[in-house]
């Protein structure tokens, strides 16, 4: 597991367990065994073992991109190789030949690197966007390393549906305020903002993995989300809004409307504001507006109403009170 803090210089790794590499003190593989390995004859590299294996074993090809450690490079790590000439391996202070013990040939233990989908392990590639990286992505907590194509699927996959469920939590939350105002109301309104808030930062860390299909699945997500529930012609509304107009028609076919109607007076007649009346309510968003005059006309309440000028995605007045 690749420790996390930067360190300058390979007398700040402890060299029997850690050595320099990326800035920083790697885990040395099979440490274990180290002294088996040098006695036999191995040195340790900080490589990129993707160049390693695509170019035929090549020691300077896969050594150079790591610059015997010093440099940001989350592809470098290490690995046990047969030494070449012109690339010295990586010095251990430590080490007496005339103290080893004989306890085997190393190639009992040793393997030889296998190409794999990805090596290692960064919750950060520090050079950019990848989109495939040689080196696995770390998910959010350490467990979650991303080192097969199906773990990465699934990653992508999870990253789409947990931001639809941010964009819901959103929605829910704007819910909220059409309870009654009070303790209850603040206290749901805490919590859900709370969650709100941990949502947001575990996709920004997600986003901040720069890797490019997590980056896009997670805005695609979000893109779905607000479709769904918070864009002004969202599935949501456009839901609310007919239920509101059915219930408006029901209430028309009532006998009550049918008895108004025989008295000269329809609901029609009997719903409608005056211009005087609605000159008092000086024109704010948020003020009452005229009830339906038809079947077809959307009954406006606090949770449906919007202006025109009221931008998509914004909170200003009237769309939404957070």
């Amino acid at each position: 597991r690749r420790r996390l803090q930067h360190v300058d210089s390979p007398a700040l790794c402890n060299n029997e367990t850690n050595f320099f590499c990326w800035y920083q003190c790697l885990d040395i593989p099979n440490s274990d065994h180290t002294m088996d390995y040098l006695q036999d004859g191995y040195s340790l590299y900080c490589l990129d073992p993707a160049i390693l294996l695509s170019s035929d074993n090549s020691i300077p090809d896969a050594t150079d991109p790591c610059e015997e450690g010093y440099v940001h490079n989350s592809n470098c790590m290490g690995s046990w190789q047969l030494p070449d000439e012109n690339v010295p391996g990586y010095d251990f202070p430590y080490f007496d030949p005339s103290l080893i013990e004989d306890s085997g040939p190393v190639s009992e233990y040793h393997t030889e690197l296998e190409e794999q989908y990805c090596y290692g392990g960064t919750s950060m590639y520090m050079d950019g966007f990848h989109w495939i990286g040689t080196t696995c992505v770390i998910y959010l907590f350490p467990e979650w390393v991303l080192s097969t194509p199906s773990k990465f699927a699934w990653a992508n996959i999870g990253s789409i549906f947990f931001a639809i469920l941010l964009e819901f939590t959103l929605f829910k939350r704007r819910s909220i305020y059409a309870m009654s105002p009070g303790k209850r109301r603040l206290i749901l309104s805490a919590l859900v903002y709370g969650i709100q808030l941990a949502m947001g930062y575990f996709i920004m860390l997600v986003i901040m993995t720069y890797s490019g299909p997590l980056f896009v699945s997670t805005i695609f997500g979000m893109m779905i989300g607000h479709c769904l529930f918070n864009a002004q012609d969202s599935l949501m509304r456009t839901l609310e809004k007919r239920k509101e107009v059915e219930k408006e028609s029901e209430l028309r076919a009532t006998p009550l409307a049918t008895t108004e109607h025989q008295n000269g007076t329809t609901g029609h007649d009997s719903n409608r504001i005056s211009n005087d009346e609605e000159s008092d309510y000086g024109g704010c968003c948020c003020e009452p507006s005229k009830p339906p005059q038809s079947a077809n006309d959307v009954v406006v309440t606090e949770k449906t109403k919007l202006k025109d000028s009221v931008p998509e995605g914004a909170t200003p007045c009237c769309q939404y009170t957070l």
